[in-house]
């Protein structure tokens, strides 16, 4: 099994609203939904369901900071996921398995509203200007209505004036230094029995399904989308490129071969701060290698060698139970997006 360690050097967010912000969060809600149905089993109405429906919420200062979607099965709503916005990396803040929270009727607003000492009519509430996300349950619809800003609990059903409102989440600033600060002062120990994981893309285009190359765009465009290097190749032309590269020969992609035509594709795509760890032959101990790099925002290549399959690994966990080790992969050119391994038990393939 030959893994592949490949890391970046710098980040780019944008907290503008675009169709790519939301697009990348939707990708992120679809990521997590299927990756909880597919580790806790308490989730199994989740298996198969879509994230659906965005609703976009603002901060007090008006900036974008999350995206809602319903969970969606074939039985119907199975739940809610809030994603942050390029502000928080498109990080999953809150997910739940009820309906999601929703606009009031106007009743309900007019009560809530009166309870304030308004005297109002259906007349003076109008339609909604946004919606707010100040944290855990603080989700917000904020309606103007006789010149004042007032905000309705979806939750509560509960009416505040907006200029009443705290955010109880952590400003973006200090939530990736958090998040920075937990990776780098864990040890090992603790981190091994926790779980985390990247949005890495699972990906197989029409007649462009070599495992190298397609495990390679997975990665190619987690670094694109995710991580800020927008000016690497966009999917065809990132495999076909990686194709070339690697001199993937009648669908095999040699371990020697991957690493440096990866690098390759970085650099035609002017980029020379990518570095690899090719060609390694692994054992049980290299698990904190890889759960180090998954810490670090490092997708991963592997290779098992009895199946000469490339596959991305994204994740990791660990089962207290059993002691045992397992990795998240993407599986490329497969209709499987995400399989747990088990790192002990793979044996003879290491």
């Amino acid at each position: 099994m030959c893994p592949l360690v490949i890391a970046n050097t710098a980040f780019a967010a944008n907290d503008v609203y675009t169709n790519k912000d939301l697009s990348l969060a939707q990708e992120s809600a679809q990521n997590y939904i299927e990756e909880m149905a597919l580790i806790n089993p308490e989730l199994s109405q989740w298996e198969k369901a879509k994230a659906v429906s965005p609703q976009v919420y603002y901060n007090l200062e008006g900036e974008i900071n999350s995206y809602m979607f319903e969970v969606v099965s074939e039985r119907g709503i199975a739940g809610y996921v809030f994603i942050g916005s390029s502000l928080y990396c498109y990080d999953m803040l809150e997910s739940g398995t009820t309906a999601p929270p929703t606009i009031t009727n106007p009743e309900m607003v007019q009560k809530a509203v009166e309870a304030l000492g308004l005297k109002i009519d259906d007349a003076d509430i109008g339609t909604p200007d946004k919606f707010i996300y100040t944290g855990v349950d603080g989700h917000y619809v904020l309606y103007t209505i006789k010149d004042l800003k007032v905000a309705v609990n979806l939750v509560s059903g509960k009416a505040v004036l907006t200029s009443e409102l705290n955010m109880t989440m952590t400003s973006p600033e200090n939530y990736m230094a958090g998040k920075e600060e937990t990776r780098t002062s864990e040890p090992k120990a603790t981190r091994s029995t926790g779980y985390n994981y990247l949005y890495a893309y699972y990906w197989t285009g029409s007649g462009r399904g070599w495992c190298g190359p397609c495990s390679g765009v997975s990665i190619g465009q987690y670094y694109r989308n995710f991580m800020g290097y927008d000016d690497l190749y966009s999917h065809e032309a990132m495999y076909d490129d990686l194709y070339d590269e690697m001199n993937t020969l009648n669908g095999a992609t040699f371990p020697t071969e991957y690493g440096p035509g990866f690098l390759a594709m970085t650099e035609n795509c002017g980029y020379s701060n990518f570095s690899i760890a090719n060609d390694w032959t692994v054992t049980h101990a290299d698990y904190w290698t890889i759960t180090s790099g998954i810490d670090s925002g490092w997708p991963t290549a592997l290779e098992i060698t009895s199946d000469w399959h490339w596959r991305v690994i994204k994740g990791y966990s660990y089962n207290t139970d059993n002691d045992y080790y397992y990795i998240m992969c993407t599986d490329s050119a497969t209709h499987e997006s995400a399989q747990m391994l088990n790192w002990d038990a793979l044996g003879s393939d290491l």
